[in-house]
């Protein structure tokens, strides 16, 4: 009986402190200004309070505990924080949500006004001093949308004359044999006209393209004498590594080249924008990121996030390491357990959607789009990454994962002790497409990534792939169709590509289209790949390279030109598969340096050439006639949850 009054006074106590802060917000404020409503339920009964601001909701909030039912509902809207979300302990069991038509926008960012006209098509802004903040933003968002930065050159990218011969091991080995010095991570040696003597030290950034990798540096001084440029910070590989020699130059005036770009005039403080055709800079609503992070989450479970469009987010200059894994996101998330993201919507921000460390996640239902690094990273156990479309990413940094999970480099030790030993992450049903370098990346054993459709990626670096695995084992990749992948400058681009110790995993039921290397296995051991079918017009080639034990059966291989199958160590199995190429266009070659030196594959144990089409779901194929094929296939499988062996398909 005692404990039962109890209950009831501290109930009765909770809703007290509940009406007196939301007194004290009515006493401020007219109703119609309280756009913020805090539900809670205690013991069956619940109290509505409406509140002015977020972090006032969030404080009355505090005074229930995780065993209360706690939302947080913000009404249709934008809203400009001057401040970090910040969620810990005290708001374990939390909901946040907007409307449920995602009306309601978040911006880590102020509005821009008071613009001015310049000579010819330019108008400026004066940009606020924020105190303890990096302004020069690589990101802006006018009349709601991303707003590309000034560029030069337009499309493509400048070549610089620097050279670097160190021998690079791998990334397991620790990466380059001997350190690189700072002059190779600083200097570039440009061509002659490519900086010219009213170059805008002050205000230009330069990426430096590394094949893989990119580093995004500002620049500390030109010599004109020598040609040589040096920039503010060390690179993460040395400039000219991997033979590659290009870098593109922003936020310079020079590289204003068409309306709807902007850059920032670092000396005069000012933000310079060319507006669109019937774009009146009266009326225009310009949001610049002022916040690392809108929400960070950090220490606690059981948080929900959902039906909230967030915007603008900035990111400070430093190398962020392959994949651009070490720039923080919009959402940032620690050491924080069975939380949930659903149906978000995240552009306009220069790091990464959400980043999240954590045990039991779940993201779901989110669009992520036009963000300077990738949609989703998540390093932890037994998350859930399901039905998000993500697509035009790496805005900003192109070496970005557009969907990455776990941990792929031991050199980074800041994320590598955390991640190393995480297990069991299902990436099913998303949607990715438009991104300069990888799709879906992974580093966590015992996953699977499966009924992804990935299009149009590694549109800008080289040695990468749709789906890319490294450092795990025991991984599932299922029922996957990867398309629209073209051969870039450097030629290394694969549909499916398991690297370094992706062991004992299995690559079944999937499809690629229109990529020439639709596989590719780098040391690696035990790995099976069976009943997938790989098409393509123009040659086709599959690599098996430093790899052991492997099996490569009961594929269906369709291409209007050739078929070569690399290999520098005996695979395990090869059996059962269908090469659909003309006759007698079947070869093989050793791996060593992609060696030109061919053989006709020797056609043993049931694996053979045919030339006659097939049947799938009861109707005849032309593989030679027949355009989008594999996506026709690849929509059929998902609709009938058809389980189908690819040589089973041929006609009989």
């Amino acid at each position: 009986m005692f404990s039962k009054i109890k209950n009831s006074l501290n109930v009765l106590l909770a809703f007290t402190l509940l009406f007196l802060s939301s007194f004290k917000e009515i006493s401020l404020n007219t109703a119609t200004l309280e756009r913020i409503e805090l539900k809670v339920v205690v013991a069956n009964q619940s109290v509505i309070t409406k509140f002015k601001t977020l972090s006032q909701a969030i404080e009355a909030s505090r005074n229930f505990d995780a065993s209360s039912q706690k939302e947080i509902r913000i009404s249709e809207g934008f809203y400009y924080l001057s401040n970090t979300i910040s969620l810990g302990p005290r708001d374990e069991g939390l909901t946040i949500t907007g409307d449920n038509n995602s009306k309601t926008t978040l911006y880590g960012g102020q509005i821009i006004d008071s613009w001015k006209k310049q000579v010819g098509q330019f108008w400026v802004a004066d940009l606020p001093k924020i105190k303890g903040q990096d302004w020069f933003f690589r990101t802006l968002i006018v009349d709601g949308k991303y707003a590309p930065r000034a560029r030069f050159p337009e499309k493509g990218a400048l070549e610089h004359n620097t050279k670097f011969n160190g021998k690079w091991m791998s990334t397991a080995q620790g990466g380059w044999k001997d350190k690189p010095t700072h002059k190779e991570l600083t200097q570039i040696n440009f061509k002659n006209g490519d900086i010219t003597p009213d170059f805008e030290t002050a205000n230009a950034e330069i990426t430096v393209l590394h094949h893989w990798d990119e580093t995004l540096v500002g620049v500390q001084e030109v010599n004109f004498k020598d040609n040589i440029l040096t920039t503010s910070i060390e690179t993460g590989h040395p400039i000219g590594a991997f033979n590659s020699s290009e870098y593109i130059i922003w936020n310079t005036s020079r590289g204003m080249t068409k309306p709807g770009q902007w850059y920032i005039d670092k000396e005069k403080h000012q933000l310079v924008y060319w507006p669109l055709k019937n774009q009146n800079m009266n009326d225009v609503q310009v949001v610049i990121p002022t916040l690392k992070n809108v929400f960070k989450i950090t220490d606690t479970k059981h948080i929900v996030i959902k039906n909230l469009s967030i915007q603008a987010a900035n990111t400070a200059m430093k190398v962020g390491s392959f994949g651009a894994k070490l720039f923080d996101g919009a959402i940032s998330l620690r050491n924080s357990n069975q939380c949930t993201f659903e149906n978000l919507k995240i552009s306009g921000v220069s790091g990464w959607g959400l980043k999240l460390f954590g045990e039991n996640l779940t993201v779901e239902d989110c669009e992520i789009h036009n963000v300077g690094a990738g949609g989703i990273y998540i390093i932890g156990s037994n998350a859930l990454i399901k039905n998000n479309y993500i697509h035009h990413v790496g805005k900003v940094y192109f070496s970005t994962i557009a969907l990455y999970a776990g941990v792929t480099d031991p050199n980074v030790k800041e994320e590598w002790n955390f991640g190393k030993n995480k297990t069991n992450v299902v990436l099913s049903n998303n949607i990715i497409h438009d991104a300069p370098y990888v799709g879906i990346g992974i580093g966590v054993s015992n996953s699977v990534i499966e009924y992804n459709k990935i299009s149009r990626v590694m549109q800008e670096l080289a040695d990468g792939s749709g789906i890319y695995a490294t450092f795990c084992k025991n991984l599932t990749l299922k029922g996957n169709y990867v398309n629209e992948l073209v051969s870039g400058k450097h030629g290394k681009v694969h549909a499916y590509y398991l690297d370094e110790l992706s062991n004992n995993s299995t690559v079944e039921d999937n499809i690629s289209e229109g990529v020439s290397s639709p596989f590719l296995t780098h040391m690696t051991s035990g790995n099976t790949i069976k009943n997938n079918i790989f098409m393509t017009k123009g040659p086709m080639t599959i690599r098996f390279l430093k790899s052991k034990e492997s099996k490569f059966q009961n594929n269906l291989l369709i291409s209007d030109t050739s078929f070569t199958l690399y290999r520098d160590n005996d695979i395990k199995v090869l059996e059962n598969n269908i090469f659909d190429v003309p006759l007698g266009q079947v070869y093989e070659s050793p791996s060593k340096n992609y060696s030109h030196i061919k053989t006709k594959l020797n056609l043993i144990d049931n694996n053979k050439i045919e030339n006659s089409g097939f049947v799938f779901n009861g109707k005849k194929i032309n593989t030679n006639k027949s355009s989008n094929l594999g996506e026709w296939i690849w929509n059929g499988m998902k609709t009938f949850n058809i389980e189908f062996e690819s040589n089973k398909l041929l006609e009989n």
